[in-house]
This record gives structure tokens, sequence and C-alpha cells, in this order.
């Protein structure tokens, strides 16, 4: 997905925020405190993977203009960043000296001298922090590789032209799993599709049935600031009903169980439900319990798309948290909120609340939650 401007800018916090909050605490306050941008930021704004790709083919298909498809190379990250910055560099070179862009060379080697600095602004084999020995990797290594291993996606740098270069074959995998998702036999995932359609075919009155994809929200939780930035939510305006969903790529089906309770799926769908919920506009609406739809995107599966949903009980716990019998506890975002008041009232980012645990194993077992008290529809927010 491609974020918006206002949304990346906006200094309120995200799930996946509070998520670094409770797994690496100094990093949450260099990024969402001090407003450091980290290199994982830096990556992650340029490249693009199967996942994303399928994002936004599914939900903004409008940007599709916005890539450009180089060969299959496959390149890590940390040297595409590189890369990256060397290519800055040389567009910056030409405006400084007034030279049109177009007459940039396509050959990596006619630049080689700006891999030191390049090198340098993306960390690569070098760390500011190591004065006395910055450089792991000597520049000779270095400027050797941008000629053999970069000199490929320099080229699809220049013919690119501004546009987001991605690898043809990550490509052709999100094309597929367009097809299994429009294609696929299960109902629910059938009905989403069936909404998706109606809504780009305009068959539906908008006043009644309304699709907002990547649509950025903004909320207070106690008193932090929060957003979310979900894939889609349907709103039926006649019914008063919500219906949050996600969209998940992964190798195969059978993997998502696991990556459920892996990446915290479960606090995802109760933090995204409840800030949508919070809308003024939707006030008196039911939500309908958050859905994922799943497609599995290895070309050498026949996989499929399907359909798995948070039950009430998931939802209240990841909301709220749940005490055991044993007497620990299963924290909830509640929790979470709580602890980052603690680390703000206190001006604390070096060690977490006495009764925070960082790494607490607090993921339910499956997709339903374990034996709690029966949970109303409308009590779940």
């Amino acid at each position: 997905m491609i974020r918006p401007g206002h949304y990346e800018k906006s200094k309120a916090i995200s799930q996946s925020d509070l998520k670094l909050l409770k797994t690496n605490i100094q990093e949450f306050y260099k990024r969402c405190i001090l407003g450091e941008v980290s290199d994982d930021e830096k990556t992650r704004k340029r490249y693009f993977d199967v996942g994303d790709l399928t994002d936004v083919m599914w939900l903004q298909p409008e940007l599709k203009k916005e890539f450009y498809c180089m060969e299959n190379i496959s390149l890590g990250d940390k040297f595409k960043l590189l890369m990256d910055e060397l290519f800055k560099m040389v567009i910056k070179d030409c405006i400084d000296h007034d030279i049109p862009a177009i007459s940039i060379s396509n050959n990596v080697a006619d630049y080689i001298e700006f891999t030191k600095e390049a090198a340098m602004a993306a960390q690569y084999y070098y760390n500011p922090e190591k004065p006395d020995k910055p450089w792991s990797r000597n520049l000779e290594t270095i400027q050797a590789e941008v000629k053999s291993l970069g000199s490929k996606y320099f080229q699809a740098l220049v013919d690119a032209n501004g546009k987001i270069v991605v690898n043809m074959q990550d490509w052709n995998t999100a094309v597929k799993c367009i097809e299994k998702i429009n294609t696929s036999n299960n109902k629910k995932v059938a009905e989403i599709v069936k909404y998706m359609t109606d809504d780009n075919n305009q068959d539906l009155n908008a006043v009644h049935i309304q699709l907002f994809k990547a649509k950025p929200l903004f909320g207070e939780w106690n008193s932090i600031k929060v957003k979310v930035l979900p894939d889609l939510y349907i709103v039926n305006n006649i019914e008063k009903w919500i219906w949050p969903l996600d969209l998940k790529t992964v190798k195969s089906i059978t993997m998502f169980p696991s990556n459920y309770r892996a990446f915290k799926y479960g606090k995802q769908g109760a933090f995204y439900s409840s800030v949508i919920k919070e809308q003024p506009e939707y006030a008196g609406y039911t939500m309908r319990n958050f859905g994922f739809l799943v497609v599995g995107s290895n070309p050498d599966v026949d996989d499929r798309a399907e359909y798995y949903e948070m039950s009430a009980k998931e939802l209240h716990v990841q909301l709220h948290g749940m005490d055991r019998a044993d007497g620990s506890r299963v924290r909830g975002i509640d929790d979470d909120i709580e602890d980052l008041e603690w680390h703000i009232a206190n001006d604390e980012w070096c060690r977490y609340p006495e009764n925070s645990i960082n790494d607490d194993v607090f993921i339910l077992e499956t997709l339903g939650a374990p034996d709690v008290a029966e949970v109303q529809q409308e009590e779940i927010f």
C-alpha cells in the first residue's frame, strides 16, 4: 500500500508503533517521540514486496502507473538503499551544474566517485557511532559491488524516470494473487469481491453502501492521539453496520494461523475496529467482527484466497485484556496505552513499568479466545 503523506507525517500513534514500544522501547523513542526516521522506514517507503504490490493492485489500482518493472534481480534492501542514495546524488549533481536529467548515463561506473558519500548516507557497512572505525568494509570492495551488482538496478532507476522500481517476478505474482481473490470459492471472499466490483462499476447507491479503501482515520485513546490505515471497510448506511477488513498475503494459506499469533494480528484487528467505531459519523453503527482476506502467494502451489474472522470474544480480549486464573494477564490494547501514558508522564524510555512485561506472551492460541465470560457484540467496544 502507498501511504498518504499526511498519514505518514502525523505524530499520532499507530498499532505498529504500540507493538514497537513493547519490542524496542528505545527505537520507539527515537521514531515516535524524537521523530527520527529509521533505516527500516527509509527502505519501506521505497521497496514493495509481493504483499505490498497485491495491496496496491487490489485497493489502489489507479496507482499502478507509479511503478516500473525491472527484470528479476535479487538485491538486498540495504544495497538497494545504497544505490538509491547514489542515484539521488547523481540527480543533485545534475541540478547543481544545470545538466538536464535526460543526459544521465545509465552506466553506474560513470558515477563511481559518489560511492563513499552514498554508502555513508545509507550506512552501508558504515556506522557513524563508531568514529574510531566506522567502516566494516573497504571502499574499493563497495565500489566493485556497485559496478557488478548494482549496474542493472541503476540502469532501471534511470529508465524509470522517477517511478518506483519493482521486480517483475513480484509484480506477476501479485497479479496472480488478485486472480485468486477474484475467483475464490469462499463465500465471504466472494461477497467482498462483489462489493468491490459493484463499487468500481458504480452500480450501488453510494448513500446505501460505501467502500473506503486505504483511508486514514484518526482518534484518541485516553490521552493518546492514534491513527489507523485500514485496507478496507464497508459501511451499510441503511442497516447501520461497518465491516472492517484487512488483506494478508502469505506463502501458503496454512501459514496464516501461525502468522496471526506471531505478528499479533488480533491486536491490529481490535485497534482498527475501535478507531473506526469511534469516528463521530458512525455513532449508532454496529461493528461487524474484523475479517482477514488471506491469499496464498506461492506460485508453485495451487493456493487460494480464504476468509478468517475474529470472534467477539477475541476482539474483547485483544482490546481490554484478560486476567488468567493463574494470576497472569493477557494484555490488551488498553494496557499498552496505559503503559505509553506512563512512559510519557515519567519521560522514561529505558525501562518498562513494573507491571509490564516486555516479552509477555499474550497472543491467543487460535482465532477464538480462551475461556472467558460470554461477550455480547455491543459490549466489545
